[in-house]
C-alpha cells in the first residue's frame, strides 16, 4: 500500500500521469479509506481534467482525518480541497471551505483569489490579495502556482490569469 502510495506522488511530480494513476488506483483499490492514499489520489485527478472526482475524494481525506499525519491542523486537507473546487469551477464551495481554514497556504490563497476573480468579486479579490502580500511578503503567487502538475497546461495559466 504505501509502495504504491509514494510512487503515485513521485510520479505525480514527475507528470507521468499513466504511472501514477496506476500506482494511486492500485493503492486506492487496497485501502479505499486510508486518508493519505485517498488524497494522492484525489489530488491526481484534481490535476488530470477530472477535479469532480478529485474534489470529493479530497473531501473524503478530510472527512477521514482532518488533520492529517504529521499535521497540527487541518489546513492542508481544506486546501486541498479549495483547490479542488476552484479547478472544476465551483468557486462558491472553494470560498465555503476558506471559511473552515485557519492558515491558508499559498495554493489556498490561489484558489480563493481566482475563484472570487472568476466570480467578478473584484474588492474582495484585492483585499484578498493584500492579505497573502502581508501573509507571504516573500512569495510571489503566480511561482506558487507554476509549481502545480496539471496535466493541461491551461488550468495553470487560467488560474495565473485570475490572479493577476
Amino acid at each position: 500500500l504505501e509502495c504504491n502510495r509514494i510512487l503515485c506522488e513521485i510520479n505525480k511530480l514527475c507528470e507521468d500521469f499513466e504511472k501514477s494513476e496506476y500506482y494511486g488506483k492500485k493503492a486506492y483499490e487496497i485501502n479505499p479509506n486510508d486518508p493519505r492514499v485517498v488524497c494522492a489520489y484525489g489530488e491526481l485527478k484534481v490535476l488530470t481534467g477530472r477535479a469532480d472526482e478529485g474534489t470529493e475524494l479530497l473531501i473524503k481525506a478530510y472527512e477521514l482525518d482532518p488533520v492529517g499525519q504529521g499535521a497540527s491542523n487541518g489546513d492542508k486537507r481544506l486546501g486541498d480541497v479549495m483547490l479542488g473546487a476552484y479547478v472544476k469551477g465551483d468557486y462558491q464551495q472553494c470560498l465555503e471551505y476558506d471559511k473552515k481554514i485557519g492558515k491558508k497556504q499559498p495554493i489556498a490563497w490561489a484558489a480563493k483569489i481566482a475563484s472570487l476573480s472568476a466570480l467578478k468579486q473584484t474588492n474582495d479579490k484585492e483585499a484578498e490579495l493584500n492579505k497573502f502580500a502581508t501573509n507571504y511578503p516573500d512569495i510571489v503567487l503566480g511561482d506558487e502556482i507554476d509549481k502545480l502538475h496539471f496535466q493541461d497546461a491551461t488550468v495553470k495559466q487560467t488560474m495565473k490569469e485570475m490572479i493577476s
